[in-house]
């Protein structure tokens, strides 16, 4: 005969705790028993006890678990792809977890973006709340591009997915042509202002019909800008009016 080996049980917080895929118990030969958790989350915080039972007695060791740092973790990545209209906002979202509150850096391409008046960036301020969001005002062209975001914590970092950014405007007309009045060889000219992108292809109509060249028509477009203008130089009451 022989002193009985101790049977170990393990409590959190006084109560009983079971094993399962995260919280694994082993024990080795020589009586060591090993509690592991795995993927410690913020609920695993708090006072664990191993308490050994024989037929002699029983004893108790205590220890305090606390969560330093958990890793970030994408809980909703970005969309692969967006389209933006022209002179609107846009808003790209993500969410991510992680002890503490994880810091979040927008890039475009491989360039951080600056916080600025037309670029502004929340981050979560609420319990619960993980949402992290890029927004962009007044989206100009050179707003395209892949879009994503570096994560990081004292747990570790990640990067997000990347989204392409499309900008895109149907055409308007910011100002438009008036109407002329001249005289038998003189030249008429009209002038409007167009906004849209990609820039948008113009064409002149006279009474329905295409103008070109070989009506006399000279047209100028400014694509930076959107002005276009249709001179019309000796005017020909008969073809023209």
């Amino acid at each position: 005969s022989g002193i009985e080996k101790p049977q170990v049980t393990w409590l959190f917080n006084g109560q009983p705790l079971e094993a399962n895929e995260r919280l694994q118990i082993s024990e080795s030969e020589d009586g060591t028993s090993t509690l592991s958790i795995k993927s410690a989350q913020l609920t695993d915080k708090g006072v664990y006890t191993a308490k050994a039972t024989n037929a002699v007695g029983e004893a108790e060791a205590k220890t305090t678990l606390n969560i330093a740092g958990i890793k970030p973790l994408v809980t909703n990545d970005l969309e692969g792809a967006l389209q933006a209209t022209k002179g609107e906002s846009m808003t790209i979202k993500l969410v991510v977890t992680g002890t503490p509150r994880p810091d979040v850096i927008w890039c475009r391409g491989n360039d951080d973006l600056v916080p600025s008046d037309r670029i502004q960036v929340t981050a979560p301020t609420a319990e619960g709340d993980d949402t992290y969001t890029l927004t962009i005002l007044n989206v100009q062209p050179e707003d395209q591009g892949d879009y994503s975001a570096k994560i990081s914590n004292v747990g570790g970092s990640l990067k997000s997915k990347k989204c392409k950014v499309t900008v895109m405007k149907s055409p308007v007309f910011v100002t438009k042509p008036n109407a002329q009045e001249v005289k038998q060889g003189e030249t008429a000219v009209f002038e409007t202002k167009i906004d849209g992108y990609p820039t948008p292809k113009v064409t002149w109509l006279l009474n329905g019909k295409p103008l070109t060249p070989k009506d006399g028509a000279q047209v100028e477009l400014n694509a930076a800008t959107g002005d276009a203008k249709l001179s019309i130089p000796k005017v020909d009451l008969q073809q023209h009016a």
